[in-house]
């Protein structure tokens, strides 16, 4: 996670300014820094919020498990100061290998109950690593109808962060914000691109600031949602 977010973010809880309370871990890739173990605390309910793998947990949802995370992260340092590593961004083919890995743990074809099923978890799992970023109907639609320069996007219910990554290199914004409550899929986003600030956090109860955002997108994820009408006002702010 950037650390130049954080204006952009807001207690889910109490709608309060975010901060960070400690920095536990940073990464420094292509001479840009980012947070990748820390602690969040809310200036108006003081409630604390883990940044886990360079993932802020902004949601109630298996809280106290990722708590014991970050323990576990802060427990193996030596000493009290900041670990900063310094690293070279992963080339495609490295990405692509450790996101195919994360599919398999999470959909394992090998458990399907049938050869046409175990087919068909099989190409999903090659659309998702290879082709999820190949979204320029999307951008060809946007660029019909949004003509202003575009410094800041939000992707609600991302995912993989496949869409929103062919947004960021056309429109080459500033801030780039990916909310999703699925782990797995968050993690997967942070692996395709380290620069996409992805956040754990729920459609219906978005942490991010009210008119600060240039460009919102949300594609497929509606029908996931119970509550979609929740959804839908909470992407309108």
């Amino acid at each position: 996670m950037q650390e130049k977010i954080l204006t952009f973010l807001q207690c889910p809880e109490c709608k309060g300014d975010i901060r960070i309370n400690k920095i536990i871990e940073k990464k420094i890739i292509n001479n840009k820094e980012l947070l990748i173990a820390a602690l969040l605390q809310c200036n108006g309910c003081n409630e604390l919020f883990p940044i886990i793998d360079g993932i802020p947990r902004l949601l109630e949802k298996d809280k106290l498990m990722e708590f014991e995370k970050l323990k576990v992260v802060e427990y193996k340092k030596t000493d009290n100061k900041i670990l900063i590593r310094e690293e070279k961004e992963l080339i495609k083919k490295e990405k692509y290998t450790l996101i195919e890995k994360k599919l398999r743990q999470l959909f394992k074809p090998e458990n399907a109950v049938s050869f046409s099923m175990r087919n068909r978890i099989e190409r999903d799992i090659d659309y998702r690593v290879f082709h999820s970023d190949k979204k320029e109907k999307f951008l060809e639609t946007t660029k019909l109808y949004y003509h202003r320069e575009m410094k800041s996007i939000l992707e609600v219910g991302g995912g993989q962060g496949g869409t929103i990554s062919c947004f960021k290199n056309y429109y080459q914004p500033d801030i780039v914000i990916l909310i999703d409550i699925d782990s797995v899929m968050s993690e997967i986003s942070q692996i395709r691109d380290p620069f996409i600030n992805t956040i754990r956090a729920d459609g219906i109860n978005i942490p991010v600031k009210n008119s600060c955002i240039d460009f919102i997108i949300t594609t497929a994820t509606l029908e996931h949602i119970k509550k979609w009408k929740k959804c839908i006002q909470a992407v309108a702010f």
